[in-house]
């Protein structure tokens, strides 16, 4: 096939029209006659003025002095200056964009990673003639819609912090054109699963198209030793330790700064009764530890290490017929309480008055509430089950669950650990809790005690 040149198509004139109201304001762009793909840059003519704004006629703007604009489509558009925001001081002229040779845009000008971005090629064919294209991606590249013989295709990259080239071959009238572009992909932010394992505190950023490989997170080991829970307030992540009787604790981490902050250490109320299970709601921190509630304001947590007997607010041998053991999960949804001691989930009023016990057969490995669509996902003898607040419509889930769990309303996903790694569901959103999604997996990590979705985006 015969080769065309970007010098060797259809010379054409572009023309321009003045219709300046005021002479102040004026403005120039070169080159004088471009084409679509090519970048047109204008030179503010005006001699006073503060403040500009340009109107490129497709619905682009811009506030620079002297803005560049590139123009994918041939035609004709009105560009107007205006000076000062005052309709007294305008200019508007007229540009033709011709012919060019083929090229391809992008969706946006930043290219993120694992961010999903459109790929068109832009072809002037006024007379139909026969075009074929072939898209050449680089490894990293994802296709996510369309096949490498469509004029647009969707890709997204696995590799951040990196240059690649995407290469288009257009065949247009028995004629190639190849289009080469060089294109920087920029790390991104995204919300992170943090998990506790042997290694120590590892994050894994979740994206649209799929999670990166985890990274170990800078902490002591001794302060995520045998953590049970984790749970993350603002900018803050609790880890309730659940060692030995000398070593069980709950620290603070905070995820800007990683300050650490110790709450509970080494004191009489943690001798014998390892942190395993707690929550926040919107003034408390609440956690459990052998046959003892506890609740403290987060106003006042930092006295915790000095007086942390203060802050009991429940005894297991208060409630008839709970059993003493280990708290296995703690949930606040309204003022109302839910919590197990590994028989059955015991529910509390705002006085913590028993309302009703749920699961009662159940030995409750631990367990999460779901507080918008009002279910209890709770994990017994490594299976997983899902049920609505007063305990109805109980539905088994998945038969490999080795207990921690937690809930994620901005992936809308309930996310828990398999012998396999952690998985993921979608929220059961229906009143009987029919579901028919199967499980997917996030990772093969298989070690997790203790996982929490951090919500804020960070890179």
């Amino acid at each position: 096939m015969k080769r065309q040149s970007y010098y060797g198509l259809v010379f054409a004139i572009a023309f321009l029209i003045c219709s300046c109201n005021n002479k102040e304001v004026n403005f120039s762009y070169s080159p004088a006659s471009p084409r679509a793909g090519q970048k047109v840059t204008f030179s503010n003519l005006t001699e006073e003025g503060e403040t500009w704004a340009w109107n490129f006629g497709d619905g682009s703007q811009s506030t620079l002095k002297n803005p560049t604009k590139t123009y994918k489509k041939p035609g004709t558009y009105i560009i107007t200056l205006t000076a000062d925001s005052s309709k007294h001081r305008m200019c508007s002229k007229e540009i033709t964009v011709f012919d060019t040779i083929p090229t391809f845009s992008l969706s946006t000008d930043s290219i993120v990673y694992r961010e999903e971005v459109e790929l068109k090629a832009v072809v002037y064919n006024p007379y139909n003639k026969s075009v074929s294209y072939k898209w050449n991606l680089p490894e990293c590249a994802v296709l996510t819609k369309g096949i490498t013989s469509d004029e647009s295709i969707r890709i997204y990259f696995s590799k951040k912090d990196t240059t690649v080239q995407v290469e288009l071959t257009v065949t247009l009238d028995q004629k190639d054109f190849d289009i080469k572009r060089s294109l920087y992909i920029h790390n991104g932010t995204a919300i992170s699963l943090l998990m506790v394992t042997d290694n120590g505190l590892l994050r894994q950023r979740i994206f649209a198209n799929g999670a990166e490989t985890p990274t170990l997170l800078p902490i002591d080991a001794d302060k995520t030793a045998s953590v049970g829970t984790l749970i993350i307030h603002q900018d803050w992540l609790y880890l309730l330790q659940s060692k030995d009787d000398t070593e069980s604790a709950i620290y603070k981490r905070n995820l800007q700064t990683q300050q650490m902050k110790t709450l509970v250490k080494n004191s009489s109320a943690t001798t014998g009764n390892g942190f395993y299970a707690g929550c926040i709601d919107k003034q408390y921190l609440y956690w459990g530890s052998l046959s003892t509630l506890h609740r403290i304001s987060l106003s006042e947590e930092d006295a915790l290490l000095n007086a942390p007997t203060d802050y009991q607010i429940a005894q297991v041998s208060d409630i008839p017929s709970m059993e003493e053991g280990t708290s296995t999960g703690i949930g606040i949804i309204g003022s109302t309480l839910f919590w197990s001691t590994g028989k059955g989930i015991y529910h509390f009023d705002s006085n913590r008055m028993l309302l009703a016990t749920l699961l009662a057969e159940k030995d409750i490995q631990h367990f999460t509430i779901d507080i918008v669509a009002r279910k209890i996902y709770a994990v017994t003898e490594n299976t997983l089950f899902v049920c609505n607040l007063d305990g109805g419509y109980l539905r088994e889930l998945s038969r490999d669950a080795t207990g921690a769990l937690t809930v994620n309303y901005a992936t809308n996903r309930l996310y828990y650990t398999t012998s396999k790694g952690v998985a993921y569901l979608p929220l059961v959103q229906t009143q009987n809790n029919q579901t028919i999604a199967e499980p997917a997996m996030l990772n093969d990590i298989t070690d997790v005690s203790a996982l929490v979705i951090d919500d804020v985006k960070r890179q």
